[in-house]
């Protein structure tokens, strides 16, 4: 804290807001003061603002006082330390390294001078901030000045920062107060936060400024008030400022230096000067002629042509930035659409539509990276930026200049209404847009694919738009803009809106082209695909119809597109048509070669057919204003969605034009509705009489105040948050506006019945739409994604709840009440009107169902929401009519904020009384049974068990369990709502459901439900306690873990939640995937791993009488297999279905279409994983839980071992389409979710493909090389490339070949059939499990590390079907076919008759017996590892060799030369890959040999030791004499391998043996070496017995140094190496075959008679020699 740091404190301070400079930041992210009532939104935006601008400014310049401090005192580390921090906190790692930094993810100061210039377009020709330019290279000056002391210049160089970054704080506070004065209460708040920056600096200038700038923008909590007024005072205040702080002008984007008063410091918005044309200038082949001089503006066109006509793309930029030609460039069109556009719904709409995260640091919404509102910029510029120019060209004119002509057409409209005579030019402008812009020659293109003619000299759709821009210029006759009427300004509404349902068509008749098209002879046709949909999507989410549009989006926009999909999307289109103002004969039938769905108009609504079609689905066209609210709202534009609700925007009343537009406003007011005398309408206005609730009380009042106040700062909703609003306003707009306006038209209906059968014809069809409205479309039951804004959806919203859902989500409430409806309708058309008025009595019965339900549905809810409220208020007078006091204790109870704990006991009470009394007229007994007879059992009290062994069909029999698994199953519909809550941006929701659960419920043993429910979240939180013996988990927890035992910042353990939560978190929309293929796919295997541990500890070998052992319940195993099946599959899955699903059985059926499998049946893999479960279920029947046989469990596990591959099989297409579709997103969570299956393998290719797909992105990595890698290690995996399929349209240049298919082990060319050899070499693969497991107990386990050595046993014991038959490394260590070998007698003399010696030292180590009692668990670890590797194998790939001298002998070629090649992979194992020389990965004799020739200089020339390359000489030589059944020489080979062996296991010995010695005598001088006991311990044993043989003496030298006092040896003892030495050397001299010049020497000590003795003082090494070998070799050794 320097002087001068303290100094700007003490500023600070003295602000007298009662604040420190940290607390704008702190009370932001609290939510506190003046944060109090502003949304999350808003207040991260502040924080990261407030963080940047105010907190680390302050470190910065601290920082460099210090460094300044610190140069003076003459301490340069110091000072550069300082003086770095300086320049970090400036400027931030999210900048990256690359000059300039990033465009997009910076968060500190360096990032906002970047923003700024880009606002303000003041940035240089690299795009990069001019002030940064110069922060960067001040810093570069000052690091040159601390290092050289020249501490007077380094003060210059603060100076010159500090006064850079104050110019940043003058723009921002300068950008801020523009748009705020615009009520963007954003950037309100913001502004504020820019004022408490620079206020300090602007008091110790001139106090007066502060003053000024603190008066004029201010913020109040409770409710929110955030003012910014007089911007003038402001503009002056900054710019007295910059003057008297030296501040250049020429470095400001904004323009405050030269501000008159009422100027902006944006010069982007100024309004355009129109003059008339006076030049004769027309449009559109002379049909229209404009008012005003546009002539410039048609000059577009030579703009557009230079991008599309370019030959490279520096020119296509050139012209697309271009911004003299037309005033302004094709780019700024997209780049300032935030400024001109901001409150236009279209436009938002497409932003909503696009958007895919939203910036913390300033709450803006971001697609592709770069701000949502540049959508179209983002996307030319990567055309650009991948050299595609036809696809650039072609998005300049269906995103930029369409979009821009929608703006001109509103400001018509704006024009219009604020009727300055002078101001008028607006829709000439868009006329000539669209001409120049070359939209309607692409409209003269497109028309006669579709079928349309000419009319009068152009295409049909070209006609239709050029004649309503005609009418629309009426609107400005004579120049005067005489808009004189309200009705006038509806017209000028309705054209501009047809105009744009035309242009829209233009771009659908695009899209369906490219579609049809593709694939043609452009390479970029599937960018065109891409591109469309862009265009067009966006207005299908507009429709309402979210699900929809993302499915569309992934089929067409994600550059996955296939023609298969062609019919899916344009019979999608075609039922969006009337939405969008078109009909099928507006868009015309395509030709081409692809069969085209025939497009039929339907105005029928959710199977009701009305009698006047048009009208009627006008009528039902004001849900698509509710649609349009609720995305306003989620984008915090309420000020959009307030003038959509006042003003209305899709419903025009064409047969009375003095309405005009019918908005939800006017719905809701008495004088509109016109028809009172209802009963609903007079009992609710009664109680809201009654009740004093708000100034008028009916409730259409009530439903206006509601949504005034959910989109109010202010109001009973002031602390509510974006989402609560969002749902409030819902809830509003369903239970009362869509109800009431029903109920109105249907009543009025069966009145006006007798005296004019049209008009109640009129007004019943009306009704009807009223309460469904367009979204739920054509069909009956309406939209299967509950996406309807009516009251129709409430009870859509209420059946999900009560799970009285019928086929296709439909409430079967709505059912009866449409059956209803359509009696009523029929009674009409036949002049019934008695029939009529009893259908609308019965159906108003009806409704009050589905209140009811909403109304429990949320009392069920822990939190009082202020939609909750809204539903209480909506059943409150049917409940005040039976009983005053029940309706007041409901209303009580739901109250926002009121936090009842008794809520959901008070409200069902009340429920229960008013059903249970006789007197109660409001429901009829008669009408919905569930409701009478006790109260309400709709969601009874009285929790209903579940019958444990009850038979579970899945998904409509998919799949039957035989035990009741429904609870499991259920967790499907936890990730459809969570996908669902995501899709709506409701991350709140989809957190909620993740961490605490919703549909699986929790039982217990006797089949009642608990409380609580499952929780995806709680699958991983849950696995380091439950999954510690799976060895799957075991795997991820080894593949994952970083070198701090972590994954992403946390234990590893829970690596599924930490990522998942990081995605939601982010509010990505992949999390919902992310928690089906981590945490959920984790949660399968773990079930399955759970059925053979339950069948296993059923077996009779483990010990126990039948009578006395303890069996489990006989059923647990297969509950088990059934647990998997419902994990797998889930709830609401159809077979073979890739839309109707939820888990990993939606994903495997969804990517195989990617791969090839058609879409109408099951997939391959899907059919062959519940074949496989249920072969695993009729196992553990037949084998009554596996206790007929003591291998009876191991046949289980063969079962599961196959199926766990397979279940990887989606995970890595899925893998693979992410890569190809360089998605890096998905790449990483595919990467995650599969790849640590492939830990058990290549090591080095294993880390190498983590680093780039999971600890990195894709995007920095050759995409076709990690291919090539993925496919070395599906062999490790038991899987191939037929397995995997082909990916249709991959973009790899390397094509799939198995290696597991090149039969070669390290070069060596083997014979035998490839999956015997394959298997044999896996034996380091059955090793490294071990390691995995026993490393896992040590470092993540410690606790439970006798469980993970337990599991490592049983692998030890049983394996898993690798190693060519012989099924368990035990197996293999107890084969009792070794005494073929001549040399085993000698191990078995040697061990003490103990023929099994290798695996009691294995079992030993397992179990801490022995002399293991008290030994460290790495000491086990290593002997367990060292013992398979050398000792095991060691006499496994003798037996194998002697072996094929035996079958050589019997005449049996083939089995011979299987038994060598056998020898062989034992010998090399199958990490050491196919190429000559093995791989660095390797862990037998072949790694041990080639390390060891490090040591002994016994390396060939090309790094391979010299006895590996004899070995491979020999075993080609063994296959030779095979093949001639020459078995004499053969013989000889054999012993010459037999004694070839013997060279690394020895080496082994006495490098370990030196090892120990340096290690104890010199470890101070040398803290890198290491000591390897246990791995000497083992060498030594594994030549002992040859040793014995020939040299007791010897042998029991090296037994004292290297076996004897195992595991805690004396110090004295293991320092002797050269005794052991010496003992090596003698028996050598008697091992007849063993060639002693092939040991080689170890620091110039031989081992032949003659050379140095090792005991000799001259022979031994230095100091310097030692620390030479330990600190180069050693890392290579890698015992």
């Amino acid at each position: 804290d320097t002087a001068d740091v303290q100094d700007l404190w003490s500023s600070y301070l003295a602000e007298g807001n009662g604040y420190n400079p940290t607390s704008i930041s702190q009370n932001a992210i609290e939510g506190t003061t003046e944060f109090e009532s502003t949304s999350p939104l808003k207040n991260s935006a502040a924080a990261s603002l407030a963080l940047a601008t105010i907190d680390m400014h302050i470190a910065t310049l601290d920082s460099m006082y210090q460094a300044k401090t610190a140069c003076t005192a003459k301490k340069q580390q110091q000072a550069s330390s300082f003086w770095d921090r300086a320049a970090a906190i400036t400027i931030g790692w999210a900048e990256g390294a690359s000059e300039g930094g990033s465009d997009t993810d910076g968060h500190l100061f360096f990032q906002i001078a970047q923003e700024l210039c880009e606002h303000f377009d003041s940035c240089d020709e690299n795009g990069h901030s001019k002030i940064n330019n110069l922060v960067v290279e001040e810093f570069i000056n000052g690091l040159q000045y601390v290092q050289t002391f020249q501490c007077d210049r380094l003060q210059s160089s603060i100076n010159t920062i500090a006064t850079l970054l104050q110019a940043v704080l003058v723009d921002n506070l300068a950008f801020h107060t523009q748009f705020a004065s615009d009520f963007d209460d954003m950037h309100c708040l913001l502004a504020y936060v820019s004022a408490n920056a620079i206020v300090p600096f602007l008091r110790a200038a001139a106090p007066e400024l502060a003053n000024t700038v603190e008066a004029k923008i201010r913020v109040a909590s409770n409710p929110l008030t955030c003012v910014v007024e007089d911007t003038d005072a402001i503009y002056s205040s900054l710019k007295s400022f910059v003057t008297l702080s030296a501040i250049d002008c020429d470095l400001l984007g904004s323009q405050v230096c030269g501000l008159d008063a009422g100027q902006s410091p944006i010069d982007s918005n100024s309004d355009t000067v129109y003059t008339s044309n006076n030049s004769g200038h027309t449009v559109a082949n002379g049909e229209y002629v404009p008012d005003v001089d546009v002539k410039d503006l048609s000059s577009l066109k030579n703009v557009i042509d230079g991008i599309c006509n370019a030959v490279d793309t520096t020119s296509a930029r050139n012209s697309y930035e271009d911004e003299d030609t037309i005033g302004m460039s094709i780019k700024s069109m997209s780049l300032y659409a935030k400024y001109r556009m901001d409150d236009e719904l279209l436009f938002n709409q497409y932003v909503y539509a696009l958007y895919d995260d939203v910036d913390k640091t300033d709450g803006s919404f971001m697609f592709d990276g770069r701000p949502a509102t540049e959508y179209a910029h983002t996307i030319a510029s990567d055309a650009f930026d991948a050299e595609i120019i036809n696809t650039g060209c072609l998005a300049v004119k269906v995103l930029h200049v369409w979009m821009w002509i929608v703006h001109k057409l509103q400001l018509a409209v704006q024009q219009c209404d604020e009727g300055v005579p002078e101001n008028y030019g607006a829709i000439d402008e868009a006329a000539t847009l669209w001409e120049s812009g070359l939209l309607f020659q692409m409209a003269e293109d497109l028309g006669p694919r579709f079928g349309h003619q000419q009319m009068n000299g152009m295409t049909y759709l070209n006609r239709q738009i050029i004649d309503r821009l005609n009418s629309a210029q009426v609107y400005h006759q004579d120049k005067t803009n005489s808009c004189q009427s309200k009705n006038a300004l509806g017209g000028l509404r309705v054209i501009v809106k047809e105009i744009v349902s035309y242009m829209t068509a233009v771009l659908i008749q695009k899209l369906i082209v490219a579609m049809v098209d593709y694939p043609n002879s452009s390479s970029t046709q599937e960018d065109m695909v891409e591109l469309m949909s862009f265009a067009v999507l966006p207005r299908i989410m507009g429709c309402g119809h979210e699900e929809l549009y993302y499915d569309l989006y992934e089929k067409l926009a994600t550059r996955t597109f296939d023609k298969s999909s062609i019919p899916f999307a344009t019979t999608a289109i075609h039922s969006h048509l009337n939405c969008l103002g078109l009909s099928c004969d507006d868009i015309g039938t395509v030709s081409g070669p692809v069969l085209y769905p025939v497009c039929s108009d339907n105005f029928d609504i959710a199977g009701y057919v009305p009698v006047n079609p048009i009208s009627t689905n006008t009528i039902a066209k004001l849900d698509l204003d509710a649609v349009a609210i609720n995305q306003m709202i989620q984008l915090e534009k309420y000020d959009i969605a307030t003038n959509i609700y006042l003003e209305g925007y899709n419903y025009y009343d064409y047969d009375k034009e003095d309405i005009g537009f019918v908005s939800l406003r006017r719905m809701t007011q008495s004088a509109t509705i016109g028809y009172t005398s209802f009963p609903q309408y007079e009992l609710y206005s009664s109680y809201f009489s009654e009740k004093g609730i708000e100034n008028k009380p009916d409730p259409g009042a009530f439903a206006h105040q509601i949504f005034m106040d959910a989109t109010s700062p202010e109001g009973r909703f002031a602390t509510a948050t974006t989402e609560q609003r969002r749902s409030v306003v819902e809830i509003t707009l369903g239970s009362f506006v869509s109800y009431f306006s029903a109920l109105e038209a249907l009543y009025d209906a069966s009145d006006t019945c007798p005296s004019d059968k049209d008009v109640a014809t009129a007004a019943y069809d009306g009704g009807v739409a009223f309460l469904i409205g367009s979204v739920e479309g054509t069909e009956r039951g309406g939209n299967s994604e509950q996406e309807g804004r009516f009251f129709y959806n409430v009870a859509k919203m209420a059946c999900v709840y009560f799970d009285t859902c019928v086929e296709g989500g439909d409430a079967e409430i709505n059912k009866m009440m449409l059956d209803t409806l359509i009696v009523g309708q029929n009674a009409l058309k036949s002049s019934n009107c008695d029939g009529v008025s009893a259908a609308v009595d019965t159906f108003a019965t009806l409704t009050v169902v589905p209140l009811m339900q909403s109304l429990l549905s949320f009392a069920d809810d822990s939190d009082n929401e202020p939609d909750g409220y809204v539903t209480s208020m909506a059943i409150a007078p049917v409940v005040w009519d039976f009983d005053n006091d029940l309706a007041d204790k409901i209303v009580s109870e739901m109250a926002y904020e009121s936090n009842s704990p008794d809520k959901k006991s008070e409200v069902y009470n009340a429920i229960n009384t008013m059903l249970a009394d006789d007197d109660f007229k409001g429901i009829a007994c008669d009408v919905i049974s569930s409701l009478c007879d006790g109260g309400v059992d709709i969601l009874p009290e009285e929790p209903i068990p579940i019958k444990p062994e009850e038979p579970t069909p899945i998904s409509d029999g998919l799949y039957v369990a035989t035990s009741y698994i429904g609870d499991k199953s259920a967790i499907a519909l936890d990730v459809k709502e969570i996908e669902d809550r995501l899709q709506v941006k409701d991350v709140d929701r989809a957190t909620f459901i993740y961490e605490e659960g919703m549909n699986s419920k929790i039982y217990d043993e006797n089949g009642m439900p608990t409380s609580e429910e499952r929780s995806i979240q709680d699958f991983s939180l849950n696995s380091g306690r439950v999954m510690l013996r799976d060895p799957t988990y075991n795997l991820f927890i080894t593949g994952l873990a970083d070198e701090y035992k972590e994954f992403l910042g946390k234990p590893v353990e829970d690596y599924a939640d930490s990522y998942v939560s990081t995605l939601l978190y982010s509010a990505s929309p992949i999390a919902g995937d992310a928690m089906v293929a981590i945490n959920i796919w984790m949660e399968v295997t773990h079930s399955l791993h759970s059925a053979y541990e339950a069948c296993k500890s059923s077996i009779l070998s483990e010990g126990r009488s039948v009578d006395g052992r303890q069996l489990v319940e006989p059923q647990v195993a297969a509950r088990f297999i059934d647990e998997a099946a419902a994990y797998w599959i889930g709830d609401g899955q159809s077979t073979g279905s890739s839309s109707k699903g939820h888990l990993l059985y939606a994903l495997t059926e969804i990517i195989s279409e990617e791969y090839g499998e058609r879409s109408n049946s099951q997939s391959t893999i899907n059919t062959r994983i519940i074949d496989l479960l249920q072969q695993a279920k009729n196992h553990i029947a037949i084998s009554r839980s596996c206790t007929t046989s003591t291998d009876s469990h191991l046949e289980l596990r063969n079962i599961i071992d196959e199926i766990i591959p397979l279940m990887a099989v989606p995970l890595l297409r899925s893998l693979l389409h992410a890569m190809k579709q360089n998605d890096a997103e998905r790449v990483k969570l595919y990467a995650i979710a599969v790849l640590p299956l492939f830990a058990k393998c290549n090591p080095s290719t294993y880390l190498e493909l983590k680093n780039d797909l999971i600890d990195n992105t894709l995007l920095s990595t050759e995409k076709n090389y990690v291919y090539s890698r993925i496919i070395t290690l599906y062999d490790c995996l038991g899987i191939d490339c037929h397995l995997i399929g082909k990916l249709i349209g991959d973009d790899f240049a390397y094509k799939c070949e198995d290696g597991s298919k090149v039969k070669s082990l390290a070069g060596y060319r083997y014979v035998a059939e490839q999956d015997v050899v394959s298997s044999a070499a896996k034996i380091d693969t059955e090793i490294r499990l071990l390691e995995i497991y026993i490393n896992n107990g040590m470092e993540h386990f410690s606790d439970d590390i006798e469980t993970l050595f337990g599991l490592a046993y049983e692998r030890y014991r049983f394996g898993n079907g690798n190693l060519h038959g012989e099924g368990s490394l035990s197996r293999l260590a107890k084969d009792v076919r070794r005494d073929i070998v001549p040399s085993f007698p000698q191990f078995r003399r040697y061990f003490k008759n103990d023929e099994n010696y290798a695996d009691k030292l294995i079992v030993d180590a397992f179990e801490a017996g022995g002399i293991f009692n008290k030994s460290t668990a790495n000491y086990r670890k290593r002997v367990i590892l060292f013992t398979s590797k050398y000792m095991v194998t060691h006499m496994a790939i003798l037996q194998k060799l002697y072996n094929a001298v035996k079958s050589c002998k019997d005449g049996n070629v083939d089995e011979g030369i299987t038994n060598i090649d056998i020898a062989a992979a034992y010998y090399t194992g199958s990490f050491e890959g196919t190429e000559d020389g093995g791989s660095f990965d390797g862990s037998l004799n072949f790694f041990l040999a080639r390390r060891m020739c490090i040591y002994f200089d016994t390396c060939s020339q090309s790094n391979n030791a010299l006895i590996n390359e004899r070995m491979i000489s020999l075993f080609y030589s063994a296959q030779g004499e095979l093949d001639t059944k020459a078995c004499v020489p053969l013989e000889r080979t054999v012993k010459q391998i037999d004694n070839a062996l013997l060279i690394p296991l020895i080496q082994g010995t006495l490098f370990a043996a030196w090892q120990n010695s340096y290690y104890f005598n010199n470890n101070i001088l040398i803290p890198s070496t290491q000591e390897f006991l246990p791995e000497g311990y083992v060498l030594a044993q594994s030549i002992l017995p040859i040793i014995a043989n020939v040299d007791v003496e010897a042998a029991k030298y090296i037994s004292s140094v290297m076996v004897d006092d195992f595991p805690f040896p004396t110090r004295d003892k293991v320092s002797k190496h050269a005794v052991v030495f010496d003992a090596v050397k003698r028996a050598l001299t008697k091992m007849d075959g063993v060639d002693c010049k092939q040991i080689g020497s170890i620091g110039g000590q031989g081992f032949c008679p003659g050379d140095s003795d090792p005991t000799s003082p001259s022979s031994r090494l230095t100091l310097s020699s030692i620390v030479i070998l330990m600190t180069v070799g050693l890392p290579l050794l890698m015992f």
